[in-house]
């Protein structure tokens, strides 16, 4: 199972997404991205849009909080948890 995490903090669960699959949610190029360790069970990682940032796509708070960045940095756009048993497709 996956999760996408808007912008206006709606979610939709998708099972066995495929590459086009996280792109469309994303809204673009995936790009791997890192969970914080312990807030979410069954997760360590989280795709966004690669250039989320630079097409100007909306600030995603609910992932910035999970996102294990640097803390002036940010997510923007949506993004798909992964979940345990879901394949890393790049």
């Amino acid at each position: 199972m996956a999760l996408i995490i808007r912008t206006d903090g709606s979610t939709e669960e998708i099972n066995n997404p495929t590459l086009e699959q996280l792109q469309e949610a994303v809204g673009g190029h995936i790009e791997y991205v890192r969970i914080r360790e312990g807030l979410i069970h069954g997760s360590n990682y989280m795709y966004c849009n690669g250039e989320g940032k630079l097409e100007g796509l909306e600030y995603n708070a609910h992932a910035t909080i999970l996102a294990d960045i640097l803390s002036w940095d940010f997510i923007a756009g949506n993004v798909v948890v992964m979940f345990e048993g879901e394949d890393e497709e790049e």
